[in-house]
């Protein structure tokens, strides 16, 4: 695993997972999002962010995609600098905890595919 997050920087295609802020108090809906940005000096291709291409855990559970674009099944040329984001809204917790939003993406370039993840804090109010 450590070799592979070593590698992240190295791929033309990077992946980040951003939320709305840092610490969210229970029973409050987390809100994130997923972007892939074009680090290579060239156009590439790449699949829709949808169920099909995109896995995520949230908090060690597979992530329920809802509201999938159905227009969105055909790869498209990200250019070079450019960015493609999918902002996704999950439950609730009910008790303060630590989680963690992991989230890989269906691609490889020499056997590595682009992954991220985020550490959120779930506290009372």
């Amino acid at each position: 695993q450590i070799l592979s997050e070593y590698q992240q920087q190295f791929l033309p295609l990077q992946m980040s997972i951003s939320a709305e802020k840092e610490i969210y108090k229970t029973d409050e809906e987390i809100v994130f999002t997923v972007t892939l940005t074009n680090t290579s000096s060239a156009s590439l291709l790449v699949k829709p962010l949808n169920s099909t291409n995109l896995y995520i855990l949230y908090d060690n559970t597979m992530f329920p995609f809802s509201m999938e674009n159905p227009l969105a099944k055909q790869t498209s040329a990200l250019e070079s600098g450019r960015s493609l984001s999918k902002t996704f809204h999950g439950d609730a917790f009910q008790f303060s905890r630590d989680i963690e939003i992991y989230a890989s993406y269906n691609m490889t370039f020499d056997g590595v595919k682009p992954f991220s993840r985020i550490r959120l804090k779930i506290i009372k109010p």
